[in-house]
């Protein structure tokens, strides 16, 4: 079975880095929870405000063919 398709995921960013919610996905249904599985295992440099480490908000496509 082929499975193609754009997978759009909103997230949230916590004060360490981590991806810490998972809010809402977009795209084919079956390519979602990869999706979510992804992301959930990403790490980012802590966003900064006057200084000091704040969550934030963001969205990524994943682009699957497979």
């Amino acid at each position: 079975m082929r499975a193609t398709g754009v997978v759009k995921v909103e997230f949230t960013v916590d004060e360490k880095g981590e991806v810490a919610e998972v809010r809402k996905a977009s795209g084919p249904t079956m390519l979602q929870g990869a999706a979510k599985d992804a992301i959930l295992k990403w790490r980012f440099k802590p966003f900064m405000r006057d200084g000091q480490p704040v969550r934030a908000n963001g969205f990524v496509s994943f682009n699957f063919n497979l």
